[in-house]
């Protein structure tokens, strides 16, 4: 608790008596003092006006920065989610690097915000997704169990880097796992509507990418960091 002065004392608890007592009972001086504590009472009330003033707009600045890391995520993961290199029945896209790259420099949970923002952008019909496809088909399809594990992958690894982002490997471990849920989920929708094995699925949907994502890990795992270091030194998160 803020310990009181003097000055408080006189601006908070004037007593006329104690006044009187302490000046000799001298009216002109009680009423200089008096005319005292009135301005820095003003001033004191001011004060606390101009601090709540500036504490209302620090948190409105804080969620506008918020709501546009999370528009502008969003836009870098449309903009490098359809380049892609068709190969296999699932094509290598780009758009797990971007979720990496979301992951440590927004958290896990803006960047949850922006991978559904994202996926929900391409259901509507923009043209988001491989290729430059979008619409209810791209789920309904074979890869459409890629695009679901993209919410899995960045709540189980944002999670993990939030907690041990000044940690490299277990960093790395925690985008790893997350990356073999997004399989795990994405084999099992290839295998049942391509009407594979797992096995096969596994071998046409997830071994021919498996250098690429961990390539994808190493480098967000190196600059994902530096770059959020740069954007909250500029203020800018």
């Amino acid at each position: 608790m803020r310990k009181k002065c003097w000055k408080h004392w006189i601006i908070l608890k004037p007593d006329t008596h104690f006044l009187h007592t302490v000046l000799d009972k001298k009216p002109e001086k009680l009423y200089i003092l008096g005319q005292l504590r009135q301005s820095l009472a003003a001033k004191y009330r001011m004060g606390e006006k101009n601090m709540e003033s500036a504490s209302a707009e620090s948190k409105n600045g804080s969620r506008l920065r918020s709501m546009l890391s999370v528009a502008v995520m969003t836009a870098v993961i449309c903009v490098l989610a359809p380049l892609s290199l068709p190969v296999g029945p699932v094509p290598v896209s780009l758009a797990t690097l971007a979720l990496y790259f979301a992951i440590y420099i927004l958290g896990w949970k803006k960047a949850l915000l922006a991978t559904a923002l994202y996926l929900l952008l391409g259901l509507g019909g923009a043209p988001v997704f491989s290729a430059y496809t979008g619409g209810a088909a791209c789920f309904a399809g074979a890869t459409g169990g890629y695009l679901v594990g993209y919410l899995p992958l960045v709540l189980v690894g944002g999670l993990a880097v939030s907690r041990w982002q000044e940690k490299l490997l277990p960093s790395l471990l925690g985008l790893v796992f997350g990356t073999a849920v997004l399989y795990g989920v994405g084999t099992l929708w290839l295998a049942r509507l391509a009407h594979l094995s797992f096995g096969a699925a596994l071998l046409k949907g997830v071994v021919p990418f498996l250098f690429g994502d961990a390539c994808k890990i190493a480098a967000a795992a190196f600059l994902g960091p530096k770059i959020r270091k740069a954007l909250v030194k500029a203020r800018v998160l």
